[in-house]
């Protein structure tokens, strides 16, 4: 078991600002056991004790958004990598459809 806990600040070199991660103190999983939110390669996690941490977090927005722009691996914001890797695609598509993806635009 790990020792880990979930509520601290960023990994270096993402931002490590606490006031930019203020959030993560008002988080319903800090100081979780951190093995929860990161299930085993393969294991679809809608049954983890981290998703239904997550169902009434009143940060739950910040912790997805901060999950979508470091690409953070396991459970954050009520979602799994798999969810937010659809998230970002969705994004993608919306922002291209607007003309707002200068980097796809160029290369056509």
């Amino acid at each position: 078991m790990s020792t880990s806990t979930i509520g601290g600040l960023a990994p270096a070199g993402h931002g490590n600002s606490m006031n930019e991660h203020e959030w993560r103190d008002k988080a319903a999983c800090k100081g979780m056991d951190a093995e929860e939110f990161f299930p085993a390669r393969g294991t679809y996690s809608t049954q983890t004790l981290a998703l239904r941490a997550c169902e009434a977090c009143e940060v739950k927005e910040p912790c997805l958004e901060f999950a979508l722009k470091f690409n953070e691996p396991g459970v954050w914001g009520g979602t799994s990598s798999r969810q937010r890797r659809q998230i970002r695609k969705e994004r993608r598509a919306e922002r291209i459809k607007n003309g707002k993806n200068k980097r796809l635009i160029e290369l056509k």
